[in-house]
């Protein structure tokens, strides 16, 4: 997300905690207010990055399933930012990018050629773009991990909101990658930003490339069964 978040629930709680600690040991009511500023101030400047204070976004910006601005430029800015102003011994890793992509359903979002496949994967594309940049400019990037490899559950969304480059179907646990499993595949390989308009030639090449390991991984009808 890239809303500017905290600042006003920040000065709040900042102002009522010297008033809030000198009423510490006096009322168990005291406690609770302490300590609901207190983590009003953790939670809304540390622990998440949406709901204390938001301005409207531009309105030609995209968004994901989690409403969440898709805006490549601002990882660029953060990296470059975060280099000037610490410069870590240890580099920069970015734990977590990704995004929530509505999906109606499976057989869309397995089609290279669906507007949600192309919209993940144009999503990854130009936010990995940006970390580029960012390390051309000076930016020590170390590691960057996508968010995520199968579809997870969303504290407060449950299974509805689907990050994975593996689609998972809840049911029956069966997972199957989606057209941006293979482009990913493809960047860690040749270390390439292949264009999004290659979707479709990279999912089918991707997906044979699959389809030969599986194959090598069964056992064949005559195979003898081992010697004890």
């Amino acid at each position: 997300s890239t809303h500017v978040v905290g600042r006003m629930n920040a000065c709040v709680a900042l102002s009522e905690l010297p008033k809030q600690i000198s009423l510490l040991y006096k009322s168990s009511a005291s406690v609770s207010r302490f300590f609901r500023s207190l983590l009003t101030f953790l939670g809304n400047n540390y622990l998440k990055d949406i709901g204390a204070l938001t301005y409207p976004d531009p309105s030609e910006w995209s968004y994901t399933d989690m409403y969440w601005g898709i805006v490549p430029w601002g990882i660029r800015k953060l990296l470059l930012y975060i280099q000037k102003r610490y410069s870590p011994e240890g580099g920069i890793v970015i734990t977590e990018n990704g995004c929530a992509i509505r999906e109606p359903r499976a057989e869309t979002a397995l089609d290279p050629r669906s507007s949600c496949a192309i919209k993940r994967t144009q999503f990854l594309h130009d936010y990995l773009g940006e970390v580029a940049k960012a390390v051309e400019d000076g930016a020590d990037v170390r590691a960057y991990f996508c968010w995520s490899f199968c579809d997870n559950f969303e504290w407060a969304f449950g299974y509805n909101k689907r990050f994975g480059l593996v689609r998972v179907e809840y049911d029956t646990l069966k997972r199957s990658p989606r057209p941006a499993a293979y482009w990913y595949s493809q960047l860690a390989r040749t270390k390439q930003l292949a264009p999004v308009s290659e979707l479709e030639a990279i999912t089918t090449a991707g997906r044979a490339a699959l389809g030969e390991v599986v194959a090598e991984a069964k056992p064949s009808g005559t195979s003898k069964p081992a010697e004890p």
